[in-house]
C-alpha cells in the first residue's frame, strides 16, 4: 500500500518504471502501433471498414475495466500487470502467421485469425493499463506527478522518435509484408524486458475495494457518475477523442493516397511529433504542477484544432508536401503532450478521489474505451461511403478524408467549451495562461528558468534573475518571488531589482509588500522604490505604514513611490513630515513627492527650502519639483535638459516663446513696444551666452508685468526668483530656471 512506502523510497525506483516504459515504447512502435499496425494490415489487404474493426478491438476491451478493475486490485496490480503484459506479448505474436493463412486459405481466414488475436490481445492489454494506472496512482508521489509524467512522455518520446526512424529505414518505401513480420518477431524481447524493468518498481499488493451495491446508496461500479465534474470531464474528453479519433484513425492512409508520401516518409511524421514532444513535454508537465492542469489541457487543445484544418489545404503529390506535412507534425507534437499531461494531472489530482480511485478509474478507462472503439469503425464506414468524393478548389482539397478533418476540429472546439466549465482545482484561469505566452519574452523566460535550476555560484545567480527580470514575462514570476528568499543578500537585492522591471502582477506586489515590511533596511528600501515604480495601488496601505519607520531612508523612498502612484490621501501626513525633517536629503523626498501629487500650497516652503540649500544636487531636484507644481512638468524637464548643456540658447528660445502673451496689455504694464524692447534684449543677451546682462533684462522685464494675470503658484515662483536673482545674480541658475519656466506656463488661462 502506499501508506507503507516514503516519498524517498518511491522516488528512488521511479528510473525502474521509466525503463520499463522505454522498452515498452519500443514493443508498441514494432506491433501494433500507429502507423506500422495500420500500414501491416493495409499491406495484408483488408478493407478500410475490416481495419476499423480490428483497431476498435483494442479500444472496447476498456469497457471491461469496471468488472476486472475491482478484481485486479484484490489480487494485487503488480501481479496482474507483469501476467498481463508478458502473455500479451505472446498472443500477437500469432500474427506472424496471418500473412501465412492469407496466402493459403484465403483473406478472410486472416481476418477472423485477426479478430481472435486482437480480442484476447485487447483484454490483455485493458488488464495490464487498468492494473498500470492503479500502480501509478501508489508509487508516484503526488508532489512530482506532473513532472513525472512529462519525463515519462520525454522518455517516450525520445525512445519513440529513435524506434520510428529504426522502422522507416526497414520497411522502406515500398515494404513488402515479411519486414512487418521483422518487427513483430523483434518486439519479444522487448516485451520481457518491459516486465523486467517494471518488477523492480514497489508497491502494487493487494488492495481492498468495496463491494458493489446496487441500492440507491450503494457504492456501485457507477457511483463516480454521481461527481457532476466527473461527469464533464467525460462528456468533454468523449467529444474531443470522438472527433480526433475518427480524424487521425486512418491519417497515416491520408498520407500515403492523398497527400502522395512514401511509406518510409508516412512513418517519419510519427518521428518529427516525437521529436517536438522531446523538445515541450518537460515544460508542459513543469506548466501542469505550477499553474495546474486544467489551463494546460485546454490551451493545448485550442491549439491542436489548427492540425487538421491546416491538413485540408496541403499541396498534394508534390515535392514539398511531405516538407510541409512533417511541419505540421512537428507543430502539433508540440501541443500534444501538453493535451495529454493536463488531462492526466487534473484527472489524478483534482478530480478523483484518493479512497475511491479503483471505481473512478475502472469507469473512466471502459469510457475512454468506448469511445476510441468506435472511432476507427466510424472512420472505416464513412471512408467506403466517400471513396469516390473527389475535387479542390484553390488551396481547398475535396476527398474521402475530407469530412474526417472537418469533424476533428470542430468536436474539439466543442469539446474546449465542455470542459470549460470543469472547477478550476487550484489552478491558474485558461486566458491568464495563455497570456503568459504573448507577454514579454517567453522564449528567453524559458532558456532563464532552465538557467535557473542549475545556476550555482552567486554570481551565477544574479545574473540569472537579472535575466528572468528582463524577459517581463510571466513566467519568471514564481523563480522571482523565490529568489527573495535567498540566502545571500546581492542575490534577494537583484530579485528585487528584476521584479520592479516585470509587467504588473498580484503575486509581484504581494511579494514586495512581504519585503517592505520586514527584513534588512536595505532591502525594504529598494521594495519601496520597487512598488513605486510597478504602479500597484495595493501597495498603498503598506507604504503609508512605512512613513511611521524610525529609518528616515526607508520614509524618504516610501514617500516618493507613494507619489509615483498618486496617493493624495498622504498629503496632510506628507507636509508634516515635510516640515519637521531637518535632514535635506529626506526633505527634498518629501518635496519631490507631494510636488508629484501636485500640492500647490507647499511652493513657498519649498522655495524657502530652495534659498537655504547650497547642494547642487538637492537644489536641481528641489527646482524640478517647483516647477512641477506649476503644471506642464514635461516642459520643466526638457528645459532642465538643455539648460545643463546650452544654457543661454535655451533661456532664449524659451523667451521667445514668452513672447506672444507677455506682450498683451492685461498681462504687462508697459506698452507692447517697450515690453517687446526689453524682451529682445534678454534674447539677444542670453543668446550670447551673456547671461549676466540677460538676467537684468529679465528682471526689468518682470518689473513691468501684472503678477494678477499669473496663477497664484507662478507669481509666488516669478516673486521669489526675482528676489533670489537680483541679490545672487545669474550664478543661482535653478531659479533662471524657474522664471522663465513661470512665465512660460504661468500665465492664466483667461489672459494673454
Amino acid at each position: 500500500m502506499s501508506s507503507d512506502l516514503t516519498n524517498a523510497e518511491k522516488i528512488r525506483r521511479l528510473k525502474w518504471g521509466l525503463c520499463g516504459d522505454v522498452a515498452n515504447v519500443i514493443y508498441c512502435s514494432f506491433t501494433f502501433g500507429m502507423p506500422v499496425f495500420l500500414l501491416y494490415l493495409d499491406k495484408l489487404g483488408l478493407d478500410k471498414s475490416q481495419i476499423g474493426t480490428l483497431l476498435s478491438l483494442i479500444a472496447f476491451a476498456g469497457l471491461t475495466a469496471p468488472i476486472l478493475g475491482p478484481l485486479v486490485a484484490r489480487i494485487g496490480v503488480k501481479r496482474m500487470f507483469m501476467f498481463s503484459m508478458g502473455t500479451r506479448a505472446l498472443v500477437f505474436a500469432v500474427f506472424l502467421l496471418a500473412p501465412w493463412l492469407a496466402a493459403n486459405y484465403g483473406l478472410d481466414s486472416a481476418y477472423l485469425l485477426a479478430i481472435g488475436i486482437m480480442v484476447v490481445f485487447a483484454l490483455l492489454r485493458s488488464t495490464a493499463e487498468n492494473a498500470g494506472t492503479l500502480w501509478n496512482m501508489e508509487f508516484v508521489p503526488v508532489t512530482i506527478r506532473g513532472r513525472y509524467t512529462s519525463l515519462q512522455v520525454l522518455v517516450a518520446l525520445s525512445c519513440g522518435a529513435v524506434t520510428v526512424f529504426i522502422v522507416s529505414r526497414v520497411l522502406g518505401q515500398n515494404p513488402p509484408i515479411e519486414r512487418f513480420m521483422i518487427l513483430q518477431g523483434a518486439s519479444v524481447m522487448f516485451a520481457l524486458l518491459t516486465m523486467v524493468f517494471y518488477s523492480r518498481i514497489l508497491g502494487g499488493g493487494p488492495m481492498f475495494v468495496p463491494p458493489s451495491s446496487s441500492g440507491n446508496g450503494g457504492d456501485s461500479i457507477f457511483s463516480p457518475l454521481r461527481d457532476g465534474q466527473f461527469r464533464r470531464l467525460l462528456l468533454g474528453s468523449a467529444i474531443f477523442n470522438l472527433g480526433w479519433g475518427v480524424m487521425a484513425a486512418f491519417l497515416p492512409l491520408f498520407m500515403k493516397e492523398q497527400v502522395g508520401l512514401r511509406t518510409d516518409q508516412v512513418v517519419l511524421l510519427d518521428g518529427c511529433a516525437m521529436v517536438a514532444g522531446l523538445m515541450s513535454s518537460f515544460f508542459w508537465g513543469w506548466a501542469a504542477d505550477r499553474y495546474g492542469g486544467r489551463p494546460v489541457m485546454l490551451f493545448n487543445l485550442c491549439l491542436m484544432t489548427l492540425y487538421p484544418v491546416s491538413l485540408l489545404f496541403v499541396p498534394r503529390q508534390t515535392s514539398v508536401s511531405f516538407h510541409i506535412v512533417a511541419g505540421l507534425a512537428f507543430l502539433v507534437g508540440l501541443v500534444g503532450p501538453g493535451w495529454g499531461i493536463g488531462y492526466t494531472r487534473y484527472l489524478f489530482i483534482n478530480l478523483i478521489p484518493q479512497d475511491k480511485r479503483t471505481r473512478y478509474i475502472t469507469l473512466h478507462s471502459a469510457w475512454v474505451g468506448l469511445v476510441a472503439g468506435t472511432c476507427p469503425i466510424i472512420a472505416g464506414e464513412v471512408l467506403d461511403r466517400t471513396r469516390h468524393l473527389n475535387g479542390s478548389f484553390g488551396y481547398f482539397h475535396l476527398d474521402p478524408y475530407t469530412p474526417l478533418l472537418v469533424v476533428g476540429p470542430t468536436m474539439a472546439l466543442i469539446a474546449v467549451g465542455v470542459l470549460s466549465g470543469l472547477h478550476a482545482g487550484g489552478g491558474m484561469p485558461v486566458r491568464r495562461f495563455a497570456a503568459m505566452f504573448v507577454q514579454g519574452d517567453p522564449f528567453a523566460a524559458l532558456r532563464a528558468l532552465v538557467a535557473f535550476q542549475f545556476a550555482g555560484f552567486e554570481h551565477q545567480r544574479i545574473g540569472t534573475i537579472e535575466r528572468l527580470g528582463q524577459t517581463q514575462s510571466p513566467l519568471s514570476i514564481d523563480e522571482l518571488v523565490a529568489s527573495l528568499n535567498d540566502p545571500s543578500f546581492n542575490v534577494r537585492y537583484e530579485a528585487v531589482v528584476s521584479i520592479a522591471r516585470m509587467r504588473q502582477d498580484d503575486r509581484l506586489t504581494t511579494a514586495m509588500v512581504s519585503v517592505l515590511r520586514e527584513g534588512d533596511v536595505d532591502l525594504r528600501v529598494a521594495a519601496a522604490w520597487a512598488l513605486g515604480r510597478m504602479g500597484d495601488a495595493q501597495a498603498l496601505p503598506a507604504l503609508r505604514e512605512a512613513l511611521a519607520s524610525p529609518y528616515s531612508i526607508l520614509r524618504a523612498r516610501s514617500a516618493r513611490a507613494l507619489g509615483m502612484l498618486g496617493d493624495r490621501g498622504c498629503v496632510n501626513e506628507l507636509v508634516g513630515l515635510f516640515n519637521a525633517e531637518t535632514d535635506p536629503g529626506v526633505r527634498v523626498a518629501y518635496a519631490a513627492a507631494l510636488a508629484a501629487l501636485d500640492h500647490t500650497p507647499l511652493c513657498a516652503p519649498m522655495l524657502n527650502f530652495l534659498a537655504s540649500e547650497q547642494d547642487t544636487n538637492i537644489r536641481r531636484e528641489l527646482s524640478l519639483a517647483i516647477a512641477t507644481l506649476m503644471g506642464k512638468n514635461a516642459q520643466a524637464l526638457r528645459l532642465w535638459r538643455r539648460m545643463e548643456a546650452q544654457p543661454g540658447d535655451t533661456l532664449a528660445g524659451v523667451m521667445l516663446s514668452v513672447k506672444r502673451h507677455v506682450t498683451q496689455p492685461d498681462v504687462s504694464n508697459l506698452p507692447s513696444h517697450d515690453t517687446e524692447l526689453l524682451l529682445n534684449k534678454a534674447v539677444k543677451a542670453l543668446g550670447h551666452d551673456d547671461l549676466q546682462h540677460g538676467t537684468e533684462h529679465l528682471i526689468e522685464l518682470v518689473l513691468g508685468l501684472k503678477l494678477h494675470a499669473f496663477t497664484d503658484t507662478a507669481q509666488t515662483v516669478i516673486t521669489r526668483s526675482t528676489e533670489q536673482l537680483r541679490a545672487a545674480g545669474h550664478e543661482r541658475m535653478e531659479y533662471l530656471l524657474l522664471l522663465v519656466h513661470a512665465l512660460h506656463v504661468g500665465v492664466k488661462p483667461t489672459q494673454g
